[in-house]
């Protein structure tokens, strides 16, 4: 009686194990933006921060602030929103690119809240499931390119 049940038990086992393992393989592969088992794509790996002063006593200050090199990012830079990453020029990375046309934003800022593209404002839950989610599919894919103030100062020349 007791071998029956232990056979019984393993074949069941067996059986379940190939079904499961057969049903996971028949699922379609998704695009890496929609697999939430990718945590992480061209993450760079961690490091500590580090600075580059103009002299050993500014660097034995450790204050960043007062190194030449420094620039604070905030400010107002140049915008440009598309509907869909689909109508992005092909020279958007130029950095020789025109940038008279575009639109001025402010940083740190959000480019919905300054007028671009559309706002989600939620104070719910997602309308999909959290588990095994199929959240939509995006329209669009609004799409922006941003351009810092572009540094003209002598100290900054050549450098990136």
């Amino acid at each position: 009686m007791i071998k029956q049940t232990m056979l019984t038990g393993a074949l069941s086992c067996f059986l379940l194990g190939t079904a499961l393992a057969d049903n996971a393989t028949n699922q379609p592969e998704k695009p890496y933006w929609q697999d939430i088992q990718v945590v992480a794509v061209n993450k760079e790996a961690p490091r500590s921060s580090f600075m580059t002063y103009g002299d050993r006593a500014t660097a034995l200050s450790s204050q960043y602030e007062k190194s030449p090199f420094y620039s604070l990012l905030n400010g107002t830079w140049k915008f440009y929103f598309v509907d869909s990453y689909k109508d992005l020029p092909a020279n958007i990375t130029d950095p020789s690119v025109s940038t008279s046309d575009w639109d001025d934003i402010t940083v740190p800022g959000n480019w919905e809240v300054q007028g671009h593209g559309t706002a989600i404002y939620t104070n719910h839950g997602y309308e999909f499931k959290p588990r095994n989610p199929q959240p939509p599919a995006v329209a669009g894919n609004e799409s922006g390119r941003c351009l810092p103030p572009r540094f003209r100062d002598s100290c900054r020349l050549g450098r990136t």
